[in-house]
């Protein structure tokens, strides 16, 4: 018999429950927002769309902040033909807002802690790059 992969990851996302922040890397107005629909149907929970403090990605990043759900990682990483970091950027560190957690303002951001970054908020925050932009839009 033959097993339809792609229904089997869509049921462990969905299983999974994380939730993802989309980022527009690029300048390209209104990418985050074509992506958005594209991955919600394949089930994932997407919490929050908007633009990065940067627009000059070339390839498309997920960062993992909380390092508790490797199945939508690896279904993302496939679909996205992405590149995931556990490593915090200092723009994602400024985007806590003050007072969220004191910790954060006594540290360098290459050592925060992944997980007061996360807390309340996405578990993944993907940063759609250059990559795909334009007429991309089709999941692998």
């Amino acid at each position: 018999a033959v097993k339809n992969i792609f229904s089997l990851s869509a049921g462990a996302v969905a299983k999974e429950h994380a939730k993802i922040e989309l980022q527009n890397g690029t300048k390209q107005a209104g990418l985050a927002g074509v992506w958005k629909e594209e991955l919600l149907k394949k089930n994932y929970q997407i919490i929050n769309v908007g633009n990065a403090a940067r627009t000059d990605y070339e390839r498309t990043v997920i960062y993992d902040l909380t390092g508790q759900f490797p199945e939508t990682i690896k279904q993302l990483k496939a679909d996205l033909n992405a590149n995931v970091s556990t490593i915090v950027p200092p723009f994602l560190s400024q985007a806590v807002p003050p007072g969220e957690n004191a910790l954060l303002a006594t540290q360098p951001p290459e050592e925060i802690p992944i997980t007061n970054i996360s807390e309340g908020t996405a578990d993944l925050i993907v940063v759609i790059g250059r990559d795909h932009q334009q007429n991309n839009f089709s999941l692998r």
